[in-house]
This record gives C-alpha cells, sequence and structure tokens, in this order.
C-alpha cells in the first residue's frame, strides 16, 4: 500500500453490522473479507450489507467474500477425509448450509453457492461487476501446492499466475473454495 501513496484511515475493532463509528459515504473502496460467511442468520448478512453500502460513497467498489459450499465438499476430500464419515455433512455442503453453535472441525460459519450469494447481494443493491473464485482450479489442492512450492517453485508459480488468470471463468470460479464478488454501490439513492 505504501508503494502506491495509500495509507490505512485506521484499524477498527467491532461487528460489520453496526459500523457507527464509521460516517456515511465516506470511502472510496473497501473490502468485506469475512462477516459474510460468519454471520449464519440471513437477516445479520443483509445488516451488514447495508452498513457497507451506508459508509461507501456513491459508485464506490467493494471486494465481499462467501465461502462456496461447491468448493469446500471438494476441497476436504484432502484436507479433511473424515469429514466423509457424516452423509448428512455431505449433503449440507450441496447447498446453501449454516453451521451454527459450537463444532469440532470450524467455527461457526455460512456456506453458500454462487447462485445464493448473487442473490443475496442483489437484493441488498449492489450491482456485481464481477466475481472470481479466490483458489482458482488450484483449489483443494493444499497440501500438493506447498510441496510443489518447496519441491519446484517454477511449476509452482505457472500454477499460480494461470489459477489467477482463469479465476474468473464460471468453472472455476463457481467451484472454489472462496468466491470474491466486486461489487459497486449505485451512484445515487
Amino acid at each position: 500500500m505504501a508503494e502506491l501513496g495509500l495509507m490505512p484511515s485506521g484499524v477498527f475493532a467491532g461487528s460489520a453490522c453496526c459500523l457507527d463509528f464509521l460516517g456515511d459515504s465516506r470511502y472510496d473502496a473497501a473490502l468485506f473479507m469475512g462477516p459474510m460467511y460468519h454471520l449464519v442468520k440471513p437477516e445479520d448478512r443483509v445488516q451488514a450489507l447495508s452498513e457497507l453500502l451506508r459508509i461507501l460513497k456513491p459508485g464506490a467498489a467493494a471486494i465481499i467474500a462467501y465461502i462456496n459450499s461447491w468448493g469446500v465438499i471438494r476441497s476436504l476430500i484432502t484436507e479433511s477425509p473424515e469429514f466423509y464419515r457424516d452423509i448428512n455433512q455431505v449433503y449440507n455442503l450441496t447447498r446453501e448450509y449454516s453451521q451454527e453453535g459450537p463444532q469440532q472441525g470450524f467455527t461457526e460459519a455460512y456456506f453458500t453457492i454462487p447462485p445464493k450469494a448473487r442473490d443475496e447481494l442483489e437484493k441488498c443493491g449492489v450491482s456485481i461487476v464481477t466475481y472470481a473464485g479466490a483458489e482458482g482450479y488450484a483449489s483443494g489442492c493444499l497440501e500438493q501446492l506447498t510441496r510443489m512450492s518447496e519441491e519446484d517453485p517454477a511449476a509452482y508459480m505457472n500454477i499460480i499466475d494461470s489459477a489467477a488468470d482463469l479465476c474468473e471463468q464460471p468453472q472455476w470460479r463457481d467451484s472454489t473454495e472462496h468466491i470474491h464478488f466486486v461489487v459497486r454501490k449505485p451512484e445515487a439513492e
């Protein structure tokens, strides 16, 4: 950020559902990289999106992240194979699913699928510019990629570069663990 002459205005702790310590229509852009998958109730996600839109200037951009069930179900084959012992859990990850309360593996979380995420964002009034799969086609290969980064750095970099180049193609963005939506607040409210 410093190379671009950008400085953060501060570091704040609080709830994405209540950003009252931030002014209205004040920010040119925002990263919303966790609230949507840790707010398990739909009304909380809508409130968080409302707060995000409130603090953004008209026409401002934001990147909003979701956990994608379709990518998680595949990545768990290599990352947590024991997950598949419970068939109900497997089928939960073929759709929108909220994991609430104390958990053995992952924290309380909301898992969605790309069409549901798009609907949620559009209903809140943002315009979707594009969306991408964060891991691209390399989704679900953490152990192999870690090993490759040490044993064959050139091949590893080819995967990273090509996965980034292809991450907006539907077949890759819809099958990755994390989907990132680039959105804009409407110019006029």
